[in-house]
């Protein structure tokens, strides 16, 4: 949110790791098409190391703090336990939540991903509560001029994780599974996070590479990873031609065939004359038993 015109930039993640603060960091300023001096942040593990309160000294996460460098914004902490640092930010979270996300049912991840987007553009259009304003008339009147240009470029830090292989050949990263070679079942993998792939290392040996996928408990496989972990069964062939396998008769030859079906069908027929022959005794030894007797 920005401080003066209280413009909202809402994002969806499946984690709240400090590549997705960052991620989410990097899209509000993409967003606003500017970036202001300061970044009034939480005090979340991804942001802050340690704290000293007598002193009020704060050690930021190093990869938050090089993150700030290659935006050019300066990290600012907020008070421990005291919301009133951040209040605007609090009633925009408020606002979100009940208006936004309240009694709103989504299909998939892509659907909630359009719907925020659709919802910010009619945010940015209603009568701010405490600015009598509409957000995007503040805006573009007096905020929008005091923000810098975004960087030309700016590097962004992939997320290393480390991962055990399942016995199924697959690995969990943000509750959607992606698929490894089955040969590297219960070994451990490291999992690079990008905005687009999700390659998979096993030492310095890239064994697979997805399409990232934001849809949580979605499965991402390559079936090439299991390939020659099922036998395939070898074909019958009789004179040149496969033959199908409800008229392969194994353990015979070609010329013995014909006798080996005449002698399973006569089995067959003499099988359902026994069981016609004992149908009309089956009543009598029902009774017979009934009464007790052997």
């Amino acid at each position: 949110m920005l401080s003066y015109s209280r413009r909202l930039f809402v994002k969806a993640f499946l984690n709240e790791r400090g590549a997705d603060w960052r991620e989410g960091i990097a899209a509000a300023l993409t967003h606003f098409g500017g970036v202001p001096r300061t970044v009034l942040g939480d005090n979340a593990r991804p942001f802050v190391r340690a704290r000293d309160r007598a002193t009020g000294t704060v050690v930021f996460h190093p990869t938050y703090l090089a993150f700030c460098r290659d935006w050019d914004v300066q990290p600012r902490p907020c008070v421990p336990y005291h919301a009133r640092t951040k209040g605007k930010t609090e009633a925009g979270v408020k606002y979100v939540k009940r208006n936004a996300l309240a009694d709103h049912t989504f299909d998939s991840f892509a659907a909630l991903e359009q719907h925020l987007a659709t919802w910010m553009t009619i945010a940015d259009q209603r009568r701010h509560g405490t600015t009598r304003e509409a957000p995007i008339v503040r805006f573009e009147r007096d905020e929008q001029a005091t923000l810098r240009p975004l960087p030309i470029r700016h590097s962004r830090r992939a997320q290393r994780l480390r991962r055990r292989v399942a016995t199924d050949a697959l690995i969990d990263v943000d509750t959607v599974r992606y698929s490894v070679p089955h040969r590297f079942v219960r070994d451990h993998v490291d999992v690079v996070i990008d905005e687009q792939t999700v390659p998979i290392f096993h030492g310095a040996l890239l064994i697979a590479t997805h399409v990232r996928s934001l849809e949580p408990f979605a499965r991402v496989v390559d079936p090439a990873h299991y390939e020659g972990l099922w036998r395939r069964p070898a074909a019958m062939v009789h004179r040149g031609r496969p033959l199908r396998r409800s008229r392969c008769w194994a353990g015979t030859s070609p010329s013995t065939q014909p006798s080996s079906r005449a002698v399973t069908n006569e089995r067959r027929h003499s099988g359902a004359r026994r069981r016609a022959a004992y149908a009309p005794a089956a009543p009598v030894c029902r009774r017979a038993i009934g009464c007790g007797v052997e």
